[in-house]
């Protein structure tokens, strides 16, 4: 998705752009696109595929943009025969890189974290100032503060835990909204292809709340613009929380998300109620309970939330990818 928003701001600014993706999530990214763009799927071997790269229709690219967590200084670098320069996508800041260009919109993230990991000419773009957020995000921000601080009590709350949800924490955060008895509506998101679709709905009839499940939504903007509270992940869906002033209750989900995870508790931003593993049901509706009853906390936590992302983050990038490759 990070990738869609991206090119679809080049695009805007007259790049013709063609993905190219690894066999096991090529179905992903093709249902995506929706015919917007040229989709190739590589063998998923990376040697094969730096090699693929370099015959794809276009032959050459003013700009190779990566984002795969095994591409390394190596890979990259193998494509300067064909492409003119490259931009590196990262958050874990755990590999090095040959790239003109690295984004890594993590929340906090400094030069120093890749002191040793980039060449001394390459262009950092650093922070949730560049967080790819879709057009929708930006244009709800404003209607989204203003109802915030409008605030009459917690009416709504909005379940997301990713597309995926591996480890099936909306389950458990259903079971915790049940156990509360709070009298609130109840909306879900889930991806198509998540493994807990069935078990997500049977958890649903059980509720005392009134609830609405969205699959494969495309209404991600509007949901969080009408939710007074999110429980979910700390994955990139944070900064479009961020940019729409919505306080959270998350769980980290995934080592990469331990980094965000403790810099949107420090600012203020979200409560973070542990990691997979260490949480159960009570933990969640007692952090739920609480919230409902401190609407001070949570006008708070909407104006921390609202200064981290401004939704305008894909533009940035797209205006420093036009500068860097005008010279």
């Amino acid at each position: 998705m990070r990738c869609i928003t991206l090119a679809i701001e080049l695009q805007q600014l007259g790049w013709n752009c063609v993905f190219a993706c690894a066999p096991k999530e090529f179905h992903i990214p093709e249902a995506l696109l929706g015919g917007r763009f040229p989709c190739f799927k590589l063998s998923g071997n990376l040697t094969i595929d730096t090699a693929l790269l370099a015959n794809l229709p276009s032959h050459t690219a003013d700009l190779l943009i990566v984002d795969h967590y095994d591409w390394t200084a190596d890979h990259e670098a193998a494509c300067y025969s064909w492409a003119k320069n490259i931009l590196a996508i990262d958050d874990l800041a755990n590999r090095t890189h040959s790239a003109d260009i690295l984004l890594d919109q993590t929340f906090g993230r400094t030069q120093a974290d890749y002191a040793d990991l980039v060449k001394h000419s390459t262009k950092l773009l650093l922070g949730s100032e560049y967080a790819l957020l879709r057009n929708e995000f930006r244009e709800l921000r404003a209607t989204a503060l203003k109802r915030r601080k409008q605030f009459n009590g917690v009416k709504r709350v909005l379940v997301n835990f990713g597309g995926a949800d591996r480890h099936n924490m909306t389950s458990l955060a259903l079971e915790a909204i049940k156990v509360s008895g709070l009298n609130i509506h109840v909306d879900v998101i889930i991806g198509q292809a998540a493994q807990n679709v069935k078990s997500v709905k049977q958890e649903l009839k059980s509720l005392p709340q009134t609830t609405s499940l969205h699959v494969a939504t495309h209404d991600m903007g509007k949901l969080m613009a009408q939710a007074d509270i999110a429980i979910g992940a700390n994955g990139t869906t944070s900064w479009e929380r961020c940019c729409l002033g919505l306080p959270s209750l998350t769980i980290c989900t995934a080592e990469n998300q331990r980094k965000i995870s403790n810099q949107l508790s420090m600012a203020g931003a979200a409560i973070v109620m542990g990691e997979v593993g260490n949480i159960d049901r009570n933990i969640i509706a007692n952090h739920l309970e609480w919230l409902l009853h401190n609407p001070e906390k949570l006008s708070e936590m909407s104006r921390s939330a609202a200064l981290i992302c401004d939704g305008n983050g894909a533009r940035r990038i797209a205006e420093e990818i036009a500068r860097e490759s005008a010279r």
